[in-house]
């Protein structure tokens, strides 16, 4: 009795078949796993997330830790250099966006790219950690006019949805699709895409433009050895 295994080959026994197929389940599990397995250590990545999401609190309410470290370190206002909680923020705001570019550029993009969403992830970061009045929440309703309440739960909401969108992109990127998350990331900035394009049409039309004058030459430089040869017909003369 003969069996037809996946491979289109017959096999003389089952074992055979069972072999390929088994052998082709290994290699798509080994595939699986090459995707989706995050490129840091395990040694290295729950810390270095518990690092991210210390960061991640203290850019909740970066005035509040500014008083906090300010406090901690008897550091007088007089004698301070800097007396603003927006170092924290841009702090933040920016380390987030070097992390982003170096994993943008480790997970393959382009130089172009891993700039646009690295760009784009620091402008994020600047509204995930900049300072909104949370303690305005809890006294909405006795705020006296519409605007102010909107302006509150707007600046409250969005600030929220960018904390939780980066947050996101962290726990995907250490504990689920590793450097997939970055190279998958969308790029809002046009730039990005329409330069890349204009670029490589670019290089497209000089190469065109230096590749006709060179076979140009060439064809007469052919010609030519031919007419300085012994001519059997005036058929080549007139195509030359």
């Amino acid at each position: 009795m003969q069996f037809l295994p996946i491979g289109g080959r017959r096999a003389d026994c089952p074992c055979g078949a069972l072999s390929e197929l088994s052998d082709a389940m290994n290699r798509f599990s080994g595939a699986v796993h090459l995707r989706e397995a995050p490129s840091n250590p395990d040694l290295w990545r729950v810390p270095a997330f518990l690092l991210w999401l210390l960061l991640f609190l203290g850019g909740l309410a970066p005035d509040r830790v500014f008083l906090l470290l300010r406090e901690w370190g008897h550091v007088k206002t007089q004698s301070a250099l800097i007396n603003s909680h927006y170092l924290i923020t841009l702090a933040l705001a920016g380390f987030y966006g070097y992390f982003t570019y170096q994993r943008c550029i480790d997970a393959g993009c382009s130089e172009l790219l891993a700039r646009g969403k690295a760009l784009q992830a620091t402008v994020i970061g600047l509204v995930a950690f900049l300072a909104v009045p949370w303690s305005l929440l809890r006294v909405l309703s006795e705020l006296p006019r519409l605007e102010l309440r909107l302006v509150v739960v707007l600046a409250c909401s969005l600030k929220a949805g960018a904390w939780i969108y980066l947050m996101t992109v962290l726990v995907r990127y250490y504990f689920w699709s590793g450097q997939a998350v970055y190279h998958g990331m969308p790029s809002l900035l046009p730039s990005t895409h329409v330069e890349t394009d204009a670029t490589g049409g670019l290089r497209s039309q000089r190469n065109a433009d230096l590749v006709q004058p060179r076979d140009e030459h060439a064809a007469h430089n052919i010609c030519g050895e031919l007419r300085a040869g012994p001519v059997e017909s005036s058929d080549d003369d007139g195509a030359c």
